[in-house]
């Protein structure tokens, strides 16, 4: 209202002392701003942007990173998307990956090298209790193998 030349009780005092304390005056970017320092934290702590859709720990946090990766389609699509260009870039600036599936094979991947180095094969138990989502996702893959070769992609 101010802004536009409508009666306010809004004084231009009133903004400079509400900015000086940290007010924001878009509380979507805030909350945006919020959620991305936390993925920032996410980050540093596991060292990555994947957080599980599932996760408990705080589940806001896993439904924004959801929520991103749903507004870039839209965005890539040209639908109406809360996605900008400046975000796209903060998050991929952090390492975010826009498709959470190549994302999770990638970082399997990666854990499969590991264990090659450390044993040197690839043939992880399936039941190994020190990863059992690697053991899985190395049966997987197997799984996966033999339905490409049969012509099923």
């Amino acid at each position: 209202l101010y802004q536009e030349g409508k009666e306010s009780q809004m004084t231009k005092e009133r903004i400079h002392a509400l900015e000086d304390i940290g007010f924001g005056w878009d509380a979507q970017e805030e909350m945006w701003q919020q959620r991305f320092k936390k993925l920032m934290e996410y980050r540093d702590r596991y060292g990555d942007c994947n957080v599980p859709r599932d996760w408990s720990e705080n589940p806001q946090l896993a439904n924004w990173v959801h929520m991103q990766r749903c507004h870039y389609r839209l965005y890539q699509e040209g639908k109406e998307s809360q996605m900008t260009k400046e975000r796209i870039h903060a998050l991929e600036d952090i390492g975010f990956g826009w498709d959470a599936q190549e994302e999770m094979w990638q970082q399997r991947f990666k854990k499969l090298m590991e264990y090659r180095d450390r044993y040197g094969d690839c043939n992880v138990p399936r039941d190994w209790s020190e990863n059992p989502q690697l053991a899985n996702w190395v049966h997987m893959q197997r799984c996966h193998y033999r339905l490409y070769q049969e012509g099923k992609e």
